[in-house]
């Protein structure tokens, strides 16, 4: 019984693999990357998005998955007020271990109201509620909570873009093309996909 080499992702549009085993043509051998290159990976990303103008801090390290472990090697916070209320959305930047080989670039996101947080928009939208409905009136309550609401998703929006664009210029973009019934699953490159769509066209 075999099984895809990369993880479902959790917020990434392709399969942004990285840290891929290398051919070295000399000594007709592959080898495989180290700790040294996944920490340049890292710092390019953090600062291709820094010159995007974002905050980047520390992330919270290694997960305890088993099958494809994840590093979270830095966090984009970005907070704001609506009236008393203090709401904020934190991007987790991850790598994933590949099963076989190599590794993916993912990202995932949390909301933050009042120092309690969430995975879900569906409970931050109903703990917004909650905590507006104890100062406000509740017509007021619902154009608060609609900004907050619309806030936060066009900044989910255009950091995804952001990421997306990072992503792509440090990694090798896949798309699967195919799970079989044993588990195992064919790849290929996104921009060799990419052009055999337009030729088609």
């Amino acid at each position: 019984m075999s099984t895809p080499n990369f993880a479902r992702n959790s917020q990434a549009q392709n399969y942004y693999a990285v840290l891929l085993n290398e051919y070295d043509k000399e000594t007709e051998s592959t080898y495989c990357p180290d700790g040294f290159d996944r920490e340049i990976l890292e710092r390019n990303i953090d600062f291709e998005l820094e010159a995007k103008k974002y905050e980047i801090s520390s992330g919270t390290g290694w997960d305890n998955e088993r099958n494809y472990q994840g590093y979270n090697f830095s966090q984009i916070n970005i907070y704001k007020d609506y009236g008393s209320i203090c709401i904020g959305l934190r991007t987790n930047l991850i790598i994933k271990s590949g099963y076989y080989e190599g590794a993916t670039l993912d990202y995932e996101f949390e909301f933050d109201i009042m120092g309690e947080t969430f995975e879900s928009l569906g409970d931050f939208k109903r703990v917004f509620n909650y905590y507006a409905e104890e100062d406000y009136k509740k017509g007021f309550c619902e154009i608060l909570s609609q900004k907050a609401q619309n806030w936060i998703e066009n900044t989910i929006d255009k950091i995804s873009e952001d990421i997306e664009e990072v992503y792509k210029n440090n990694s090798r973009p896949l798309k699967c093309i195919a799970i079989f019934s044993n588990g195992e699953a064919i790849y290929e490159d996104y921009n060799t996909l990419k052009s055999k769509v337009v030729r088609r066209a």
